[in-house]
């Protein structure tokens, strides 16, 4: 659930589309995205336990980005 939930997020914040789009802000989605994957294919790959380790850095990676990246763009 937790897993689903910060993969949702991660979706939608890589296929928002800001009315003023700068070029560092296309790179930050692309950096999202490649981030992304790099999640989804640990998680995939993953026993239990590291299942819970992978969660939570995603979710510090995107507490980071979406206060520190995100905000800054608009």
């Amino acid at each position: 659930m937790k897993l689903q939930f910060a993969l949702i997020l991660l979706l939608f914040i890589s296929s928002c589309q800001g009315q003023t789009k700068s070029k560092d802000y296309n790179a930050l989605l692309q950096e999202i995205e490649v981030k992304k994957s790099e999640f989804q294919e640990s998680y995939s790959n993953a026993n239990a336990t590291k299942k819970v380790q992978i969660l939570e850095e995603a979710r510090v990676y995107l507490t980071n980005v979406i206060t520190n990246d995100i905000f800054n763009q608009w």
